[in-house]
């Protein structure tokens, strides 16, 4: 927007999350998990940008850095530290108290949260992939922000409800 090109904007969105990854691990000793996610989802798309002047390979680059958020958030699960889990903790601190446990039914709300994300990135992934080599490119580029757009609506829609249906939960339970 500023008139720069691409490649310098992945560079600057690349060590803009870069920066509170390394203040976390020299200040605690710990990887900030949704930063190292934002500065690997902005390294990756410039590395392919970077490696490739095609189009249509950039674009399926691209979309496989979509892949490999979505085996991210999957991942998180076994491991028990789902990705929603932090990206609440993000945006609402005070909902994530640093020494309390997090109660059993917000971490399995947390883990169902996480595979639903990594599971509908997956097939967004596998279906801009089949329009990115089947069809011609500028058909779809518009596509893949079109479907990226409704992915949003699709992924965000039963994540919302298992929100406001876990709160309408909290709330008829008295503590």
């Amino acid at each position: 927007a500023a008139g720069y090109s691409e490649y310098f904007a992945l560079l600057a969105a690349t060590i803009v999350a870069g920066i509170p990854v390394g203040y976390s691990l020299v200040k605690a000793r710990r990887l900030d998990p949704y930063s190292g996610y934002l500065m690997l989802m902005f390294g990756l798309t410039l590395a392919v940008a970077l490696v490739t002047t095609n189009p249509q390979l950039i674009l399926a680059g691209q979309t496989l850095v979509g892949g490999a958020a979505a085996m991210i958030f999957l991942a998180s699960c076994p491991l028990g530290k789902p990705m929603t889990q932090f990206i609440a903790a993000r945006f609402m601190p005070d909902t994530a108290s640093s020494g309390d446990r997090m109660p059993a039914a917000l971490h399995s709300l947390h883990i169902r949260l996480t595979v639903i994300v990594g599971v509908g990135l997956l097939i967004q992934v596998a279906i801009l992939l089949v329009i990115i080599f089947t069809l011609p490119f500028d058909l779809a580029n518009g596509l893949v922000n079109l479907i990226g757009y409704a992915a949003i609506l699709v992924i965000g829609a039963p994540v919302a409800l298992m929100i406001r249906r876990y709160k309408k939960e909290q709330i008829a339970v008295p503590a």
